[in-house]
């Protein structure tokens, strides 16, 4: 029997997959051969010899990838489904987050969103069996990749994760027999080029498309009129997150554009509500608020942050500076030796140039340091020279004159 394996399934998917002609049917009779057998070394020789294939499917060999391999893993997936082998590994401390790292790993070199396919086709050979319960990992594990890859990953590296969050989510909803789950991701295979849209906008990152922005991403679905019916729902979800959605890097005039023009069509489209249901599987208000809590934010928006802790800092330096006496100070930097007078008085300086009584005097007051020291003038605005060395001094100053300020 072994020999026979070897012979008509292996050898032959070996061929195809080097690029060769399959002979589906012949391969495929072989296996049932195989499963019908009476022999029941058989199945388990047939097993042993396919776990390869299946290990480098799992892992996103790319072999195994590209539309001319539908075939190879068409048998692969029959194989799957009829071999106790399989569901043996499946259980056998085997984790989907790992098949999710390795099929997002090869998307995001790869920058394309086309062979997701096969990814989608993978997790739906693992809906026949109840042996997916065992593999699958914490929602909050999945979550948790959405918000590392709506900051590290790109769009289709990012396109994985939210596939395998959907069927996640849907195989640990409790109120659904096995059978409505399964019409579930049958559901999200069919409609996934609509549902990614969906993604996008919650994460408020692109997933799967080649656009950079949430906005062409709505124009893409609004083009689309076999997504018309279900427009509702993207429409909604953009709304929801439209402030966010702009502070990420979408132009705040083209979204208004496109959510004018989804507008009308939602108004003027008779709705379906085919995927009412999944969307409230994988959109909750759970999820929503597991992403509100642990989001990290994109560069921009720490950007922004930045300008306005800056700006804070800013109005803070010059409430304070105006309560400091400014003959005080210079009346201690003259008191310093010289060359640390200098030092110190650049540091302030800079700190300095929105107090009005400050710039006054900093002329005269610098020019005076000057007629101290020895060595060669050096420009105001070059205080990253003398920094390092008026650290430990102008550490001192500012706790003589809090000193003195607290006495007078």
């Amino acid at each position: 029997m072994k020999d026979y394996i070897t012979r008509n399934i292996i050898a032959p998917l070996t061929y195809a997959l080097q690029g060769g002609t399959l002979g589906k049917e012949r391969v495929v009779g072989a296996m049932n051969y195989c499963f019908q057998s009476e022999d029941m070394n058989a199945m388990n020789e047939l097993g042993h010899a396919m776990l390869p294939f299946y290990r480098d499917y799992f892992y996103a060999d790319p072999s195994f990838i590209g539309y001319e391999k539908w075939e190879v893993r068409e048998v692969i997936r029959h194989c799957m489904e009829n071999d106790d082998t399989f569901y043996y590994w499946l259980s056998d401390g085997y984790n989907l987050l790992e098949t999710a790292h390795s099929w997002a790993e090869y998307h995001k070199k790869c920058c394309q969103s086309h062979h997701v396919g096969a990814f989608l086709e993978l997790l739906e050979s693992m809906t026949h069996t109840f042996y997916v319960y065992e593999c699958l990992v914490e929602s909050n594990d999945i979550r948790q990749e959405l918000i590392r890859e709506r900051i590290e990953g790109n769009a289709y590296s990012r396109e994985v994760y939210c596939i395998m969050h959907a069927f996640i989510t849907i195989w640990l909803e409790e109120h659904y027999t096995l059978k409505q789950k399964i019409r579930f991701f049958k559901l999200l295979h069919r409609h996934w080029y609509f549902i990614r849209a969906i993604y996008s906008a919650m994460l408020q990152s692109v997933v799967g498309y080649g656009y950079m922005e949430i906005a062409a991403i709505a124009h893409c679905v609004k083009n689309d009129r076999r997504h018309h019916p279900h427009l509702h729902l993207f429409y909604s979800a953009v709304m929801e997150h439209k402030e966010r959605i702009v502070r990420c890097g979408t132009k705040r005039d083209k979204l208004e554009n496109v959510l004018t023009a989804l507008r009308e069509i939602v108004t003027s489209t008779t709705p379906s509500d085919e995927l009412d249901e999944l969307c409230n599987i994988l959109f909750s208000d759970k999820l929503k608020e597991y992403l509100e809590k642990h989001r990290l934010k994109k560069y921009k928006e720490l950007e922004e942050e930045l300008q306005r802790i800056t700006a804070q800092i800013s109005t803070l330096a010059e409430q304070l500076s105006s309560m400091i006496s400014v003959e005080l100070i210079a009346q201690k930097l003259l008191d310093l030796p010289p060359q640390t007078a200098r030092a110190v008085f650049l540091e302030l300086n800079a700190m300095l140039m929105g107090n009005e009584a400050w710039v006054k005097i900093q002329a005269d007051l610098y020019n005076r340091i000057l007629a101290r020291t020895k060595v060669p003038e050096v420009k105001i605005d070059h205080a990253d020279q003398v920094i390092a060395v008026a650290e430990n001094n102008a550490h001192v100053i500012h706790t003589k004159i809090e000193k003195n300020e607290s006495r007078r």
